[in-house]
């Protein structure tokens, strides 16, 4: 039976210019990460990332810790949503990241005043009534399972593969496993560690579910390198 883990980025670097890029913690997440993964990986298959510079830098820093030496594959069906067009789309307003950020910077708690924001704009997004987006979430979903069924079918017996990618088409993998509805699997990746890691089973019969969210591997440091964003 081979293995498929999923991994989700280290945190982000939220409130700067450049979101995609990896906080000095995110980077330090991924390094425990792969100190972590190296004895639980004998056997190393694919590595997979999206696009996003926050997936590669994860995976090299991941990799590096481990030990290994292999390629990192691209395959952007692993790529996040767009979510400053899920926002502009909830509220034209804040096409304009000024006006988004002036928002924000109001509020008593921005980060939490944000995330209630965001998921606002993801139930829009999910409940399929509006089609003004360049994505559908039905299509996002599609694309997302095509490609980590591309990355199962190519993981030998006994391999481990590694996916790093966003908590999103985690979600959207990790819920059909588990038997979410379609309409409430993107609350699943607000629960998402980052360098958290969910395991997906291959075997002749299919897939099955291993383990969702697994974040032990920061129990050492309390809660200072559970983050979710």
């Amino acid at each position: 039976m081979g293995v498929v883990l999923l991994i989700r980025h280290g945190q982000a670097s939220f409130g700067s210019d450049n979101y995609d890029q990896l906080s000095d913690l995110g980077q330090e997440q991924a390094r425990v990460l792969g100190h972590a993964l190296r004895p639980r990986v004998p056997r190393l298959g694919n590595v997979v990332a999206g696009s996003m510079h926050r997936h590669r830098q994860t995976a090299e820093l991941c990799l590096r810790e481990m030990g290994a030496s292999a390629q990192v594959m691209v395959d952007a069906s692993f790529d996040e949503f767009d979510r400053d067009e899920l926002i502009a789309r909830l509220d034209p307003r804040f096409a304009d990241k000024g006006a988004l950020a002036a928002e924000l910077s109001g509020a008593a708690e921005p980060r939490r005043a944000f995330q209630d924001l965001f998921a606002r704009a993801m139930q829009r997004w999910v409940a399929g009534q509006h089609d003004d987006y360049t994505e559908s979430w039905d299509a996002f979903r599609s694309r997302c399972s095509e490609g980590f069924a591309r990355v199962a079918a190519s993981t030998g017996r006994d391999e481990t593969s590694l996916v790093f990618t966003s908590g999103g088409p985690i979600a959207v993998v990790m819920s059909a496993l588990i038997g979410i509805p379609r309409d409430r699997a993107f609350e699943l990746s607000f629960r998402l560690v980052n360098a958290g890691v969910s395991k997906v089973l291959v075997g002749r019969r299919g897939w099955s579910f291993g383990s969702l969210n697994e974040h032990g591997h920061f129990e050492h440091e309390g809660r200072r390198l559970v983050t979710h964003g």
